[in-house]
């Protein structure tokens, strides 16, 4: 019979974190190592940094499969294996993917509420972009009741870590008033927020904000200036402004 694999200790958490994750040691956390480092410990170490690493593995392949990138067929049924043997691994950005699947109807019958079970999941993990979805499902109420405070909440959350998207999608709620004061201006400043930091959608908000004049004076050149990073960036919809722009 297989022996089960004692939980993992703090030791072994500090030094993983360290070399997986590249953070710093704290003084009280270099005296745990000190203290706790035996040679049980240190295989522990290894076991858990093969697991991060196959992990990291089994993600890049899903991704893969999932979107058809670095010569990879798409394949969803493909994606969805992949996904579901990291989610076995403990893994939130597999707990994410797993959920953007069922959000989209990838292999998978279209389903919001298991999306929001699984983007929930990743989100209580800390994974930034499930927050961001979160807020997405309550702002259309697909899986949850429809609420502009919870979505703005989740995109207030994901903005704390970074994500443009959220940024974005906060910029586009000042937009149109959805759960908070109308304003062009406070959209503006997230709009450019997260196109400074290369959201190729807020870019092309931007470029929308000076080619129609919200909150700034009407300018064709920015406007212009700002589809065309947008388009660079991917967002193939700035080629309609651009021709009205040109």
């Amino acid at each position: 019979m297989k022996k089960k694999r004692k939980s993992i200790s703090i030791c072994s958490l500090i030094v993983v974190s360290l070399l997986v994750y590249g953070s710093s040691l704290t003084y009280q956390e270099e005296q745990i190592v000190a203290e706790e480092m035996t040679e049980e410990t240190q295989e522990e170490i290894k076991y858990q940094i093969k697991l991060k690493a196959l992990e990291e593995v089994l993600i890049e392949g899903g991704k893969k499969a999932l979107y058809g990138t670095d010569g990879v067929a798409r394949d969803y049924e493909k994606a969805y294996e992949i996904f579901s043997k990291a989610e076995s691994l403990g893994s939130m950005e597999a707990y994410y993917y797993l959920g953007l699947m069922y959000d989209e109807g990838y292999y998978v019958e279209e389903n919001n509420e298991q999306a929001y079970i699984w983007y929930r999941k990743s989100a209580d993990a800390g994974y930034a972009t499930a927050l961001n979805k979160i807020g997405m499902l309550y702002y259309k109420g697909e899986g949850v009741e429809q609420s502009d405070a919870q979505a703005m909440a989740y995109f207030e959350k994901s903005v704390t870590q970074g994500n443009t998207s959220a940024m974005n999608n906060i910029g586009m709620m000042y937009h149109s008033g959805a759960g908070v004061e109308q304003s062009y201006e406070t959209a503006l400043e997230w709009f450019m927020k997260a196109a400074q930091e290369g959201n190729a959608s807020a870019m092309y908000n931007v470029a929308s904000y000076y080619y129609y004049g919200f909150a700034v004076e009407k300018d064709v050149d920015l406007a212009l200036e700002w589809a065309k990073k947008a388009l660079a960036a991917g967002y193939t919809a700035a080629q309609d402004l651009i021709s009205v722009c040109e």
